[in-house]
């Protein structure tokens, strides 16, 4: 039997919403796994982002925010199952409060028995069962002490210390690395229990805007959870200087062709081939920047 995951995708301004066509219609391109639930969530309430949410179909083809439909559906051996949470707070919340508390509420929501939560400067660029690979590497691993990265990282970050890993390994046939520093973030994908284990949310205010963080990062030691880098990651987190000129990018081809994604996708097959001699570090975003479709 294949476990439910759960992917939260969180909307938090308006003008974001290319990244969050991009980012739905590359998940339908390239998700292989056959069990998913993907929760949709709106916290400025920003209502046409609200009603296009509501509009979209996954047994459809795919109908982008001005109301055009793709050419993009997902695999008909997959089942998607949509959930749409609206949150609605005050105009003084920070917006780091907002995105933490719409977290708490999509892990509540949630009902899968893995849970990843994904904010829209990501794109998945595997067409393959990369998150069926990444089950079974924390079933291997221990999927009550082991979380993995869901997206590749710029690749600045993999030689920070806090990010530093080991060589690559096996588990299950599938190659991932070993994380030295134990750390936690919502984008990494777990067991549901871990969250139960993790507690109770701790909100920052503007004097500590990272409590929620620090807080699950000191529960993470204490509880000796692990993390590793599935070494072909499902998606890619974009830069953050991209980001202006990726949305005009998108804005501009989506009007050309309704079924535009950012960057061109490659085969889970074709890649673990490319790489069997594998580098020493995962794959990361600026290993994409060359496939992106201008």
């Amino acid at each position: 039997m294949n476990d439910l995951v759960s992917i939260a995708i969180h909307s938090g301004k308006k003008e974001y919403f290319p990244l969050i066509e991009n980012l739905l219609k590359s998940f339908l391109i390239c998700n292989e796994y056959p069990n998913i639930e993907l929760i949709l969530i709106e916290s400025a309430k920003n209502m046409d982002i609200r009603d296009w949410f509501l509009k979209i179909d996954f047994d459809d083809y795919f109908i982008n925010f001005n109301g055009e439909k793709s050419s993009i559906k997902k695999n008909e051996n997959t089942t998607i199952k949509k959930e749409t949470l609206f949150l609605d707070f005050e105009e003084d919340v920070p917006w780091y409060v907002c995105y933490m508390k719409s977290l708490e509420s999509a892990v509540k929501t949630s009902t899968g028995n893995y849970f990843s939560f994904l904010a829209e400067d990501n794109q998945f660029i595997i067409k393959g069962d990369t998150i069926g690979e990444s089950i079974k590497l924390l079933k291997a691993l221990g999927d009550q002490s082991t979380m993995i990265n869901l997206t590749g990282m710029q690749v600045y970050k993999y030689a920070k210390e806090n990010n530093s890993h080991g060589v690559v390994k096996i588990a299950d046939g599938v190659k991932y690395f070993p994380v030295s520093n134990v750390k936690w973030d919502p984008t990494y994908l777990c067991s549901k229990k871990i969250y139960d284990k993790l507690g109770d949310f701790i909100f920052g205010d503007k004097t500590d805007p990272h409590k929620t963080i620090n807080n699950f990062i000191k529960m993470s030691k204490d509880l000796n959870l692990s993390r590793i880098y599935k070494a072909i990651p499902a998606a890619v987190w974009f830069h953050n200087e991209n980001r202006d000129r990726y949305i005009d990018l998108i804005t501009k081809k989506t009007h050309e062709d309704p079924s535009y994604v950012l960057f061109n996708v490659d085969d889970l097959t074709n890649v673990s081939n490319m790489m069997g001699y594998w580098p020493s570090r995962p794959l990361g975003t600026d290993d994409w920047f060359n496939r992106v479709r201008s």
